[in-house]
């Protein structure tokens, strides 16, 4: 197998992106034609099966040998991530803003090579941001994707960019996930308690 052009890929995950974003901004979902996997956190629409699938066969037909892995077709137990070249997809990531019509929501495309992210892209089409990186060319963030301007700058956007004193002085974000209950959803708590509780009551800030 040739050694893949990460610049190709690139700009092939990002024609996908755009697809995606059509199909995305066209659809109306709604909380009474979607369905759940874990729990009534953990949501699944028509648009996220559908933009898994058009991405899915347009990756396997213009890379054949390349392996897929995607959040609606993974299967727990079953779908591994390997040392092969190997595609991950989250179709919308933010299923639950997107039911909601909350518009900050993305594809999100990465290439995976001997266990290790060589390229990726995420898009909201929503606000037209484009996010992009390949290995050792940095990553870059492309504003009006897709319309008549666009402006594209090298991240991080603050150059040069501020040394992190301590998570004091940091914007710390957390993702929950769809675990509701259990170990994972425990861990989770526990540190988030961590990081944003004060440094009097035991946390980081």
């Amino acid at each position: 197998m040739t050694q893949p052009d990460l610049r190709e890929i690139h700009d092939f995950l990002i024609s996908l992106a755009s697809k995606a974003g059509e199909m995305i901004t066209s659809a109306h979902p709604s909380m009474s034609n979607i369905d759940t996997k874990k729990n009534s956190s953990d949501l699944v629409t028509e648009t996220d099966q559908a933009v898994e699938h058009m991405v899915s066969t347009s990756l396997k037909s213009t890379y054949p040998d390349y392996e897929f892995l995607g959040e609606e077709t993974y299967v727990p137990g079953k779908s591994h991530l390997t040392p092969s070249p190997t595609f991950v997809v989250d179709p919308i990531d933010g299923t639950t803003n997107f039911v909601h019509g909350y518009p900050y929501i993305s594809i999100s495309l990465a290439f995976v090579h001997e266990l290790v992210p060589r390229v990726g892209v995420v898009y909201n089409p929503f606000t037209s941001q484009l996010y992009s990186a390949i290995e050792g060319h940095g990553a870059y963030l492309t504003s009006g994707f897709g319309e008549n301007i666009e402006r594209r700058a090298r991240l991080p956007l603050r150059q040069p960019a501020e040394p992190l004193t301590g998570l004091s002085s940091a914007l710390v974000a957390v993702e929950w996930g769809n675990e509701r209950q259990g170990n994972n959803w425990t861990v989770k708590t526990k540190t988030f308690e961590a990081l944003a509780g004060s440094k009097e009551e035991g946390g980081a800030m």
